[in-house]
């Protein structure tokens, strides 16, 4: 998820516990859209004849043929996969955050972004 869609999701939240805790009603505006407007319209969309052309727009741009990643591994995975992960978490020294917001504000782009994109070129 975006980082500004994290912070307005964390203060809307705070927002409802601290109603909640006051016993106040929901300080937040109700929403003009809701997600099942959007589907509706999206199932129109998509019957009209958009999935089809979606669909050979993007098999012209990447091809019928996608290879497995295959992933380098430190160690053999297990006989049955259990799905549990580890979490490896670092910072980054000051003066190299400093030149990746620049980096960001110079070229229109989140964080979010910039780390997608640094993954896919380490992947």
């Amino acid at each position: 998820t975006e980082g500004w869609a994290m912070d307005i999701f964390a203060r809307e939240l705070g927002q409802l516990y601290e109603a909640f805790l006051e016993g106040r009603p929901s300080p937040l505006e109700p929403l003009a859209v809701h997600y099942l407007d959007y589907s509706v319209w999206q199932r129109q969309w998509m019957e009209a004849g958009e999935r089809q052309r979606q669909l050979d727009y993007w098999t012209a741009q990447l091809g019928s043929e996608h290879p497995l990643l295959e992933l380098p591994a430190d160690r053999p995975g297990p006989p049955v996969q259990s799905h549990q992960g580890e979490l490896y978490r670092f910072d980054l020294n000051a003066d190299l955050a400093a030149k990746v917001r620049a980096f960001n504000a110079r070229n229109g782009l989140t964080l979010f972004m910039t780390m997608t994109a640094t993954l896919a070129v380490l992947l």
